[in-house]
């Protein structure tokens, strides 16, 4: 067909009640610069997970995003946010405990953040009247952002199951399209447990993934319970950021924890953490060795934990700058290592 061609022939579609759209008109469709509620983490208007395994600190990160929203403020002090009202629908945690959260961030009252109220209903969004009533509730509030705590709280469908979840995402997608984003909270399967921040590790039907058009991973870095690594594991919208650290302060009274907060913790390099776990183990190492040792047998050595040859040898380059073991060439080029006192 020629373009004069085509262009009748969607006017006819059109006249029959089938729309259709030519890559004529959709070239020529100015559909503005891409918009965020969260900079380069969460678009505006989109569908986006934050998963993890349990105790990763996913409810207190989505309060964090909610607060910075509500307010206006730059999401750790690093992300900038669009303003505007937040509704939250907890199906996870009581409201004696939702309080106690928010009181150890030190929530500040006058935000404008509500809570979807369990206790007048106990809202499914798969259910057709329920969900009538959620968009009453976000139209209500000129709601920005609705965030939900979890996913497999908000449904009566099976999770594994590809038709449930299917209307699921077509529910988020009618809130979506009404202008207001849509976080949700999930968890990953078990068996994924030591490849944490993988997209595939969701637990799930993999209409999950297909569905969602931002998703984010937090894991806590390896031997530290006050820091949390966060991938971007998938972005419609453009280029994902590099991994990034949250870094959580806990003020405490004796074992009473007084106060919770989260700033933003720099670029993560996984390479470099790995290089930095090899360290400590090549130390020890030497230090049970007690002599010289060739640098291949401390490779094999950490090839047995799951040490690449790359990492250990940084590791060992590491160790060299900053004096803590010697070197010197063996036979063959090979090299010798041991612990300086």
């Amino acid at each position: 067909m020629n373009d004069d061609a085509v262009e009748l022939r969607s006017r006819e579609l059109k006249m029959e009640g089938i729309h259709v759209t030519t890559i004529a008109e959709l070239l020529a469709t100015n559909f503005g610069e891409d918009s965020w509620l969260v900079e380069k983490l969460i678009p505006e208007q989109s569908i986006t997970a934050i998963a993890g395994i349990p105790g990763s600190f996913k409810t207190w990160i989505t309060l964090e995003i909610a607060r910075s929203v509500a307010s206006g403020k730059p999401f750790l002090g690093n992300f900038a946010t669009t303003q505007g009202p937040v509704l939250l629908v907890d199906k996870e945690c009581h409201y004696k405990h939702i309080q106690k959260r928010l009181k150890l961030l030190g929530m500040e009252k006058t935000l404008p953040i509500c809570y979807h109220n369990p206790y007048e209903l106990d809202l499914f969004v798969d259910d057709d009247k329920h969900f009538e009533l959620l968009l009453r509730e976000i139209e209500h509030l000129g709601a920005r952002v609705v965030i939900f705590d979890s996913l497999t709280r908000i449904h009566r469908g099976d999770e594994n199951e590809s038709k449930s979840i299917a209307k699921l995402m077509n529910r988020f997608k009618r809130i979506t399209d009404i202008g207001v984003s849509v976080i949700f909270v999930h968890h990953h399967r078990k068996e994924s447990y030591p490849s944490q921040n993988s997209p595939n590790s969701l637990r799930g039907s993999s209409d999950i993934l297909a569905g969602i058009d931002c998703l984010l991973t937090l894991v806590k870095e390896k031997g530290r319970d006050d820091r949390i690594i966060v991938e971007q594991g998938k972005l419609r919208q453009g280029e994902a950021v590099k991994p990034f650290a949250i870094n959580a302060l806990f003020e405490k009274d004796g074992d009473i924890t007084r106060s919770v907060s989260f700033s933003y913790g720099g670029e993560h390099d996984p390479s470099k953490t790995k290089s930095d776990e090899a360290t400590g183990i090549i130390l020890e190492f030497l230090e049970q060795k007690g002599d010289e040792t060739e640098g291949s047998v401390i490779v094999k050595v950490l090839e047995e934990e799951n040490y690449s040859k790359g990492t250990t040898i940084r590791a060992l380059k590491q160790l060299e700058e900053e004096d803590k073991i010697g070197k010197r060439n063996g036979d063959n080029g090979r090299h010798i290592y041991w612990l300086k006192k």
